[in-house]
């Protein structure tokens, strides 16, 4: 499990079918071809705000925890440098990625 500061805090980070389908559907992603779109225009805060949202969310579901943050103001509430995202951007990116990465004889493509 992927970990992410806010605040100070650690907070667990996944990014599995749930947080990706949430992420897609926040940002209006309808197709993986809309993926270069979003991290060219976002490398935006927006993206990565929400990458940290849903991947916080789902981190502490697996753990049986409550979800700390109720809202993404909330946690853009407490970053003070956009590296501070970049575990949430860049564990999205690979994973979502990986999901759609189309396997050929036990190999993905």
């Amino acid at each position: 499990m992927n970990t992410i500061t806010i605040g100070g805090v650690h907070h667990p980070l996944i990014f599995n079918m749930n947080s990706l389908r949430n992420i897609m559907a926040h940002i209006g992603m309808e197709s993986f071809e809309d993926l270069q779109k979003q991290l060219n225009i976002a490398k935006s805060l927006d993206l990565s705000v929400t990458c940290a949202f849903y991947g916080i969310c789902e981190g502490y579901e697996s753990k049986g925890e409550p979800m700390p943050f109720k809202h993404e103001i909330e946690i853009a509430r407490q970053i003070t440098k956009y590296t501070e995202l970049m575990p949430a951007l860049n564990g999205f990116t690979k994973s979502i990625t990986d999901f759609f990465a189309i396997e050929e004889s036990g190999e993905k493509k």
